[in-house]
């Protein structure tokens, strides 16, 4: 599951799968669901509390791999494009000339 949940004021719980966007609000078919029933409230704070605890400092060293990772995905993803397309007009050349 991939959720999103807003605890306001350990009174009201927004959750479901929409993105705060425009297209999450506007756009697409998503689900919120409001909760303000305290006792359905309650267990979804106690989860949060958990996780907050059991979650991992980001650092900024991460972050950097982080980046730097996604460069290199860019970078392979860029090279396929141009390999496809040098491919392509290899193909395209291939067949004209057949044709002539």
């Amino acid at each position: 599951m991939h959720t999103k949940t807003w605890i306001i004021d350990s009174s009201i719980v927004l959750t479901g799968s929409v993105n705060l966007t425009h297209n999450g609000l506007e756009n697409n078919k998503e689900h919120l669901w409001e909760i303000t029933n305290a006792q359905a409230i309650q267990p979804l704070i106690e989860d949060f509390e958990r996780c907050w605890i059991e979650a991992e400092v980001v650092e900024q060293k991460d972050i950097d791999l982080m980046k730097e990772t996604w460069s290199r995905k860019e970078e392979k993803k860029s090279g396929r494009a141009r390999s496809a397309s040098a491919s392509i007009a290899r193909s395209s050349s291939a067949i004209q000339e057949a044709s002539v």
